[in-house]
């Protein structure tokens, strides 16, 4: 329906379009029909992600994806997000291991401090505190 009313298309080829999107992550044409209750957590996760991928964003905002995914869906749904290209992904995770193989830049908040640069440079960032929470917390 999004795409119905931000591009004036037919219903028939906003179909075309979101079906195309949903193959890319991995969700079938039956998954098309589905309603939420039918779905597991992880198609869930993939539908809605396909959602907001499909108006193409120039800015996406996950709100921690991967909570509540097992090992297999959560490695799935990073390799899924990391393939994406032409937007900036602002991601709010406790998930440290799933942003260590694509976050270019990492903002840790302890205590009231904001501290950004790379996950590696964080790792060994001159602050106790931040060192302490990768070593508590990997």
């Amino acid at each position: 329906m999004p795409l119905m009313f931000r591009y004036e298309i037919s219903s028939k080829m906003a179909n075309f379009i979101a079906l195309s999107y949903m193959k890319n992550i991995e969700l079938s044409e039956k998954d098309f029909f589905k309603f939420p209750s039918e779905c597991s957590g992880g198609m869930e996760k993939r539908a809605a992600l396909c959602r907001a991928l499909v108006l193409d964003p120039t800015i996406l905002f996950l709100d921690e994806p991967t909570s509540g995914l097992d090992l297999n869906l959560t490695k799935s749904y990073i390799e899924l997000v990391s393939k994406i290209k032409n937007t900036t992904i602002l991601m709010i995770t406790h998930d440290i291991q799933s942003i260590e193989n694509f976050a270019d830049r990492v903002s840790l908040i302890i205590n009231k401090k904001i501290y950004t640069d790379s996950l590696a440079n964080l790792k060994k960032h001159a602050s106790i505190e931040v060192r302490e929470f990768f070593e508590n917390h990997v």
